[in-house]
């Protein structure tokens, strides 16, 4: 389920000593009228990009039509088409293999019904499928494999899985998940093999937590499940994972002390097919730049408490909130990435990472005005799940209303450059494993005539999102004023894509570097 209000790029790679150059070779202008629904965008990855929305009139009652748009990578238009939905909510989309599928949950029965429809990238073509599904899901999981749908959600909040092959009609619920205390992590695809893996998390024992796996072939049959067993004293609160081979598998995430919903670092685990574990814990105490995104004044303060905690032989106890995504595999090297991040209340108050309340959720949701992010945060690791480095990047300027994935990273050789979209700029940084190249940077958003003067961005709406090989793509609505050139409406209201590369550049002899700070 794909649904983006701000989005951050991480590219691996570049020649040294660099400089960071952002280009923006295409611009898709579609103007809209003061109330019109704006687009969601969906990336066909080398085959372009597919916008969809609801076309308010042609629509009647419960019956909706929804336009669908396909662009190439130069933003040239390919084809148009409508797609005729009765009486069913739009609950999220997928891309996979060339096709673009948009789930619906019928809305006037009570078993929770769903309608799935499939685009075919290349012709347009449409095929619709409906899921009688005989148990009401709180989902929060959609995602699809070989043709098979998978459905990931709460009944009675215990996880549930659901499983439905689209060309032969066949519907299952998945057994083991229907646990009292679980939470799912994530449903991960595998278009090679065809399979999928389920993450979760489970209870251990008493004040303690698990992270939990199993893996399904394309029919839904059990291959293979392993549970993690950390040692006494720490849950294991959130995780991602990823293969390395028939042999071994890797699961990183944070852990906590007991059941607290804060966590005080990162675990590496290694999972080996004949049932031997590794877990490796690191304490955000530790690690080297964790605490960079601080204020200088700030950072030495809470670098002296840890030390004079070390000296003292107490153990360091900070608890953070960190949203894991990921890993990325690059050559002999991990790379796990999460964003650190608070509530914020309407009132003005926040937890600090000091906050240690027991409460389950830890959230006031009643009176929650959003998610405000500090700083994004790089672990590398080796084969053998050991600390290589860490960096960190910070992201004062977010506030987001939903607690969303952010971060994409795409590896290259040898250096990390960090960017970011927020309020229609873009942001970036340059890294080397622990090193610092390049500070943080700005660019605006480039605009399509000369003369334009953008006078106001919808910030509800847009994002910057990975595309293909070294292609971006940034969307949003902005109001753009033009008094300059005669041949351009003055006033417009624009839904916006831009194409944009990230190409590093060996910096001229004696060229000084430029690092733009926020205030």
């Amino acid at each position: 389920m794909n649904i983006f209000i701000y989005s951050f790029v991480l590219l691996l790679g570049a020649s040294i000593p660099l400089q960071a150059q952002l280009v923006q070779p295409e611009r898709l202008e579609l103007e809209l009228e003061e109330y019109d629904p704006y687009y969601s965008v969906v990336s066909a990855g080398g085959q372009g990009i597919l916008l969809y929305r609801l076309n308010e009139e042609e629509s009647r009652g419960n019956d909706q039509v929804f336009d669908i748009l396909h662009y190439d990578t130069d933003l040239k238009e390919r084809w148009s088409t409508k797609l005729e939905v009765e009486d069913a909510e739009l609950t999220g989309h997928e891309y996979k293999e060339g096709k673009m599928y948009l789930l619906f949950r019928e809305q006037e029965n009570q078993a929770d019904n769903y309608q799935v429809y499939s685009v075919d990238v290349e012709s347009g073509k449409i095929s619709g499928y409906t899921i009688d599904n005989a148990i009401p899901v709180e989902l929060t999981e959609f995602t699809t494999v070989d043709g098979v749908v998978l459905l990931g959600g709460y009944v009675n909040f215990r996880p549930t899985i659901i499983y439905f092959d689209l060309e032969n009609d066949k519907y299952r619920v998945l057994p083991g998940f229907y646990m009292n205390k679980s939470d799912l992590l994530e449903i991960q695809t595998d278009e090679v093999t065809n399979t999928f893996t389920v993450l979760y998390t489970e209870k251990a024992g008493k004040r303690q937590q698990t992270i939990s796996s199993k893996t399904f072939g394309r029919n839904g049959e059990l291959l293979f499940e392993y549970s993690l067993k950390p040692e006494k004293g720490k849950s294991l609160q959130f995780g991602r994972t990823t293969s390395i081979g028939p042999e071994a598998l890797y699961v990183a995430g944070t852990y906590s002390h007991g059941n607290s919903k804060y966590s005080r670092g990162i675990f590496i685990a290694k999972q080996h097919a004949n049932g031997k574990q590794e877990i490796n814990y690191y304490n955000y105490g530790d690690l080297d730049n964790f605490f960079n995104y601080m204020r200088a004044g700030r950072e030495k303060r809470v670098r002296k408490r840890i030390e004079r905690r070390k000296i003292q032989g107490k153990k360091v106890k900070l608890n953070y909130r960190l949203l894991v995504h990921n890993i990325i595999e690059k050559d002999s090297m991990n790379i796990l990435v999460g964003e650190a991040f608070y509530p914020k209340f309407h009132n003005g108050s926040s937890f600090s990472f000091y906050n240690t309340s027991r409460n389950r959720s830890g959230i006031d949701k009643g009176n929650l005005e959003g998610y405000r992010y500090t700083h994004a945060v790089l672990i590398g690791f080796d084969d053998k799940g050991e600390l290589l480095w860490d960096n960190s990047f910070e992201i004062k300027d977010v506030l987001s209303p939903t607690l969303e994935k952010f971060v994409h990273v795409l590896p290259q050789d040898t250096s990390t450059a960090l960017l970011y979209m927020f309020e229609n700029v873009l942001r970036s940084k340059i890294i080397r494993q622990g090193e610092v190249l390049e500070g943080k940077n700005k660019e605006d958003i480039v605009t399509l005539y000369e003369g334009d003067e953008v006078k106001h961005n919808e910030y509800n709406v847009g994002g910057l999102e990975e595309w293909y090989g070294p292609y971006f793509f940034a969307y949003g609505v902005q109001r753009i004023k033009n008094s300059a050139n005669s041949s351009v409406d003055a006033n417009r209201k624009v839904f916006y894509i831009n194409k944009i590369s990230y190409e590093p550049q060996q910096k001229a002899p004696g060229a000084a570097r430029v690092e733009v700070e926020d205030e």
